[in-house]
């Protein structure tokens, strides 16, 4: 095999290469765009799901979400919450500890809710807690739609002197 010849085989490997990495790194960003795009999955006709996604929603400023979850009349209400709010990005802990609960009364079509998140954020020192209070549901044929929001508030410190 000649020089020229080993030169050629090489610049082949090379360009067989750079071509599979740019296939992985697309598939890569293809999932990416796949997993944050697609709607997220949610009991609708599950009372405390709703609600509890909803208290999320505005602790993680997921605007998209929250106003998939209530009334068209109360989207000023979501985008003024999320202008003047940053999102909280705490560490969840272990899956067997509980870091939400919810309360509420319903019937067959009127619901009142109320959801609180509490977590460790962002060491075991410190605390971040969401309350989300009376909020209103309405029972639709597509689930549970939120039609007040009730009552938002938050804090951050220590778990001692919360509230929450």
């Amino acid at each position: 095999m000649t020089d020229f010849d080993s030169n050629k085989y090489q610049n082949r490997q090379t360009i067989v290469l750079a071509f599979i990495m740019l296939i992985l790194i697309a598939g890569c960003l293809l999932l990416w765009f796949i997993l944050t795009s697609l709607p997220f999955s949610l009991n609708r006709n599950d009372l405390g799901s709703v609600a509890s996604m909803f208290t999320l929603t505005l602790m993680q400023n997921q605007e998209k979400k929250a106003k998939s979850l209530v009334d068209p009349e109360l989207w000023p209400q979501i985008e003024s919450w999320m202008d003047e709010h940053e999102a909280v990005k705490c560490s969840w802990p272990s899956l067997d500890s509980s870091v939400g609960y919810g309360v509420g009364s319903e019937n067959d079509q009127f619901a009142n809710y109320s959801y609180t998140i509490t977590l460790p954020c962002p060491d075991f020192a410190n605390y971040y807690c969401i309350s989300v209070d009376d909020m209103a549901l309405q029972k639709t044929e597509k689930g549970w739609k939120i039609i007040e929001t009730g009552t938002i508030e938050e804090f951050f410190g220590d778990f001692m002197d919360s509230d929450c």
